[in-house]
């Protein structure tokens, strides 16, 4: 049995992942952080580590959960492989515990490909900073928008159709 502050199961994926395709002179495998400047908080922050990492929290990342322990209302540990590791806090994602999940609501998000940049954006109440492609490097050509709402109806994708139409016109979605 083991002791643990904070348990955090299933994350970490991304920052693993960014790991193991980081090329240091490579500026597209770096996702904003600099190499000779971001400090590990940052990479830490970047990759919404900061809690556990900067408090002693452990990562159970490739095992199986086969319970979590619940004492006096609390988790008191995670039960993994025949190994028991007690812990003050979990963090994990809901598919770990579906009965304590409530649900509260639906989002729809469409992503669509276009090949040219969105038209009458000056006064927007919402919009997303995108990086010229020729700043990066990249000849490409192609523009992505996504298109997100909460769902409050039957038909979600009529929801989303007026920003779509400011899309217009889309080559896949």
């Amino acid at each position: 049995m083991s002791d643990f502050d904070v348990i955090v199961l299933g994350t970490g994926l991304k920052l693993l992942l960014f790991i193991l395709n980081f090329e240091e002179f490579d500026p597209r495998t770096h996702q904003d952080m600099d190499p000779h400047r971001s400090t590990m908080r940052d990479v830490f922050r970047h990759f919404d580590l900061g809690l556990s990492a900067q408090h002693g929290g452990t990562y159970m990342l490739n095992r199986h959960v086969d319970d979590i322990i619940i004492e006096n209302g609390k988790v008191a540990a995670v039960k993994s492989q025949g190994e028991l590791f007690r812990c003050k806090q979990l963090l994990c994602s809901s598919s770990y515990v579906p009965n304590r999940v409530k649900k509260v609501g639906r989002v729809i998000r469409v992503i669509c490909l276009l090949n040219h940049p969105i038209k009458h954006t000056h006064d927007a109440n919402s919009c997303q900073i995108v990086i010229p492609q020729a700043q990066v490097h990249r000849k490409s050509g192609k523009f992505i928008a996504v298109v997100s709402t909460s769902v409050e109806t039957s038909n979600p994708e009529k929801e989303v159709q007026p920003g779509l139409t400011l899309l217009e016109p889309i080559m896949e979605k």
